[in-house]
């Protein structure tokens, strides 16, 4: 009896590829693209369905696979070979694709850290006890999961950097200046 449902068991385990709805996602996924971000739009407008990727890419003068593109030669050669890419470079001619996503490439966009309001609370308290003493702040029996003095240093920079060290300071300010009045 055992036996029939050890085999029954192992059965439902094997995987059937030759399902119609598995196939459909391969082939659906094959020439998809798979970009997230800035560029989506970008290389959205210039895709064409129905090329391959590597014709795709090659239309939109982007490189699939760098390697190929740009053989590797040997140390001697290579002062040479960098003076010919750059040559090269001036006088290739540009996509309208390439120089779409050269200017998104230049906006500077960093994302901002966002800073937990358990570790904003950790951060002020070791601030207004210590300054700037972190091996002191690694020591504090606040100090719950034993950062080193240099992980401390780095949570208090990511603080004052971000955003809500601004809000935080403008606020500060605010009530400092009521309780004045």
């Amino acid at each position: 009896m055992a036996y029939v449902r050890a085999r029954k068991s192992r059965r439902r385990k094997q995987a059937n590829s030759t399902k119609p709805a598995v196939k459909r996602k391969k082939k659906d996924g094959k020439n998809r693209l798979h970009v997230q971000g800035q560029l989506r739009p970008v290389l959205e407008k210039a895709w064409d369905e129905k090329k391959t990727l590597t014709e795709n890419f090659r239309d939109m003068g982007l490189v699939l696979n760098p390697n190929r593109s740009m053989p590797i030669h040997k140390a001697v050669e290579k002062a040479a070979a960098e003076e010919q890419m750059e040559t090269e470079k001036l006088s290739a001619p540009q996509s309208s694709v390439v120089s779409e996503l050269e200017k998104v490439a230049a906006i500077d966009s960093k994302r901002e850290r966002h800073v937990a309001p358990g570790e904003i609370e950790f951060i002020a308290y070791m601030i207004e006890k210590h300054g700037t003493d972190y091996k002191a702040m690694a020591r504090d029996k606040r100090n719950w999961y034993q950062n080193t003095p240099k992980q401390i240093k780095r949570k208090v920079d990511a603080y004052i950097r971000s955003e809500q060290f601004k809000t935080d300071q403008v606020r500060a300010v605010k009530v400092l200046t009521r309780q004045d009045e």
